[in-house]
């Protein structure tokens, strides 16, 4: 399976830092993927509770019935309440891990790639400017002769 974006390998503190991000947005669409789910099991049992609430003489199935869409019911509204703690949790861990791995990154790494790269256009731009000065006397000489 290839993947269309390639995983950060080459710095662990980048890796742990994006890692954490995808754990945050993973937690957000576990809490969202939950509601809808919880919300259609909710709306779409409760007309039919409420209609088999109304009958006075309920048969046994119908009592089964009731029984089984209101634990369904209530399952569903557990299950929610437990994702939604998981995923808080986990979007805090994830939170932590992210901050930790950007600022390790920035701080062990980054500073330093950004300190090399500036000496190495300042070593660009010194050659650059030697060049042209040794090209001025190159035409002053000739001139002269």
């Amino acid at each position: 399976m290839n993947l269309p974006v390639s995983v950060p390998t080459d710095n662990m503190y980048k890796f742990a830092a994006i890692f954490g991000l995808v754990m945050v947005i993973a937690s957000f669409w576990g809490v969202i993927t939950q509601g809808y789910m919880t919300n259609d099991i909710v709306f779409v049992s409760a007309p039919e509770i409420a209609s088999l609430e109304e009958n006075k003489s309920p048969t046994p199935s119908e009592k089964a019935r009731l029984d089984v869409l209101k634990k369904r019911k209530e399952a569903a509204i557990e299950d929610r309440k437990g994702i939604d703690n998981l995923c808080s949790k986990m979007a805090g861990l994830g939170t932590a891990v992210s901050l930790v791995g950007f600022f390790f990154w920035y701080w062990m790494i980054q500073q330093h790639q950004d300190r090399l790269l500036k000496l190495q256009m300042l070593e660009a731009e010194r050659k650059e400017r030697e060049a042209k000065a040794s090209d001025i006397k190159s035409t002053e000489g000739t001139e002269d002769g």
